[in-house]
């Protein structure tokens, strides 16, 4: 998954991209968005991972 500059993205359990914009509203949702499904439970130290970088860095990128 990429995600550019201006957009925002929500991970959400048990609902699709429709179901989240009719529960939270449109008129209150950035224009924007990505809705991820992500089923899981959360993001823990045994894989799961959100690694975020600017695209125009020039240092290595480090692992924990």
């Amino acid at each position: 998954m990429i995600i550019h500059a201006g957009e925002s993205v929500i991970f959400v359990d048990h609902m699709t991209r429709e179901s989240f914009v009719r529960w939270w509203g449109a008129r209150n949702l950035p224009a924007q968005l990505q809705v991820i499904p992500y089923h899981g439970n959360g993001l823990g130290d045994a894989g799961e991972a959100i690694r975020l970088w600017n695209a125009t860095a020039t240092e290595p990128m480090v692992s924990n």
